[in-house]
C-alpha cells in the first residue's frame, strides 16, 4: 500500500488551461480529472457554475460527500485562486456499493460535481487554482492528488460546450424543495430507530433512502410502498453506535431526489 500511495501523490502536477472553459486533464493509473466551466468568460454575474469532471477507469470508483462504511470524500483547496469569494460543491445521487458487510456510497464510470462559484470581483478575470485529494478504490484504495488550473477571461458569458454536461449532472443533485416531485412527510425516531415516510407526485419505481449522521450506516433499509406507489415508508434499525446531532435524509427514486435535515 505504501508504494501505491506514493505513486498516487507523485501525480500532483498543475494542469494548465487547455481552452477558455476547461483545465487540462490530470491522469493517474485509475482516474482522470479536470475542471470545466459552463461559459467561456466571466460576464457580469456574481456567480458562475463549474463542474469537476471525474472519469474512473474500469473497476474503480470514488466517493460521495459521505462515503459510508469505507472510503473518503474529496478534499478541496482553492486557496491559490484569484477572484473567487466562495465555492459550493453539489453532489449528484450516488450508488450504493456493498462488499461483504461494508456498504459505501460511490460514483463509478464518470461523474461531474457541479460547483457554484461566487466571484469577489464580478466582471474581472478569474484565475482558479484547485488542489484536490480524492480516494479511488477497487480491491485496494488509493489517495490521488491533483492540481488543476482554470482561467476565465473578462468578457461575455457565452455558453461553453460543457454547459449541457454540467446541467445533466446538476439535475441529479437532491433538491431541498418539492421541485423533484418528492417530499418527506414525517420523520420519527422510535427507541432510536428511524422511520421516514415520503410522498411522490408520480408512482415510485425503486425508492431508496440515504441517511447521514446519527451513527446510521450506508446499508439498505426496509421499504414499504403504498398500493398506488406514491408513498414509501423507510425503516432503519437503531444503530449499534448512535451519535448525537442532526440527520440529513435523502429520499431517491431514479434520477429524482429530495434532501431534508432533521435536528
Amino acid at each position: 500500500m505504501t508504494g501505491l500511495v506514493g505513486l498516487a501523490f507523485s501525480l500532483a502536477l498543475w494542469a494548465g488551461p487547455v481552452s477558455g472553459a476547461s483545465s487540462g486533464w490530470v491522469e493517474s493509473d485509475n482516474a482522470a480529472i479536470r475542471l470545466i466551466a459552463e461559459q467561456d468568460g466571466v460576464g457580469q454575474s456574481e456567480t458562475i457554475r463549474l463542474g469537476l469532471q471525474i472519469r474512473l477507469y474500469p473497476g474503480w470508483h470514488t466517493y460521495w460527500r459521505t462515503p459510508g462504511d469505507a472510503g473518503v470524500p474529496p478534499e478541496f483547496d482553492w486557496s491559490g485562486s484569484q477572484g473567487m469569494a466562495q465555492a459550493t460543491v453539489f453532489w449528484p445521487i450516488p450508488k450504493r456499493h456493498v462488499e461483504g458487510d461494508l456498504a459505501s456510497l460511490i460514483y463509478d464510470n464518470e461523474v461531474v460535481l457541479p460547483i457554484a462559484l461566487r466571484l469577489s470581483q464580478p466582471g474581472r478575470a478569474l484565475a482558479l487554482r484547485l488542489k484536490l485529494v480524492y480516494g479511488v478504490c477497487a480491491d485496494i484504495c488509493v489517495p490521488v492528488e491533483a492540481a488543476l488550473a482554470l482561467d476565465l477571461p473578462e468578457g461575455g458569458a457565452t455558453p461553453s460546450v460543457y454547459r449541457d454536461l454540467i446541467e445533466r449532472y446538476a439535475l441529479r443533485v437532491p433538491r431541498r424543495d418539492e421541485s423533484a416531485g418528492l417530499k418527506v412527510l414525517s420523520v420519527a425516531r422510535p427507541d432510536g430507530a428511524l422511520q421516514v415516510r415520503s410522498f411522490s407526485t408520480q408512482p415510485m419505481g425503486a425508492p431508496d433512502m440515504l441517511v447521514e449522521g446519527g451513527g446510521f450506516g450506508a446499508g439498505a433499509q426496509r421499504v414499504t410502498l403504498s398500493r398506488d406507489r406514491r408513498e414509501a415508508l423507510f425503516e432503519l434499525a437503531r444503530p449499534t453506535r448512535p451519535k448525537p446531532g442532526a440527520l440529513i435524509i435523502t429520499v431517491i427514486d431514479g434520477v429524482r431526489a429530495v434532501e431534508t435535515v432533521k435536528e
